[in-house]
């Protein structure tokens, strides 16, 4: 699902390029909202579990290759 593909990695890299005494508030109200977006993809029957996690999961990935050093 590109829809969760593209907010997990949005869930990912706001906080890191965001860094407040407010991140980790931030990190759990996007998780959150991952989450909730996931589950919507599958209530409307639009994609399957396995789509949303492959997604999630893709989005994660991307994040770690292009961000994270070492």
């Amino acid at each position: 699902s590109s829809h969760a593909q593209f907010i997990f990695f949005f869930v990912f890299t706001f906080p890191f390029f965001y860094r407040t005494k407010y991140s980790y508030f931030y990190k759990i109200l996007l998780s959150i909202f991952g989450i909730i977006v996931a589950y919507s993809r599958v209530y409307l029957h639009y994609h399957t579990i396995t789509q949303v996690c492959i997604g999630s999961l893709l989005g994660n990935t991307i994040f770690r290759k292009k961000f994270k050093k070492g």
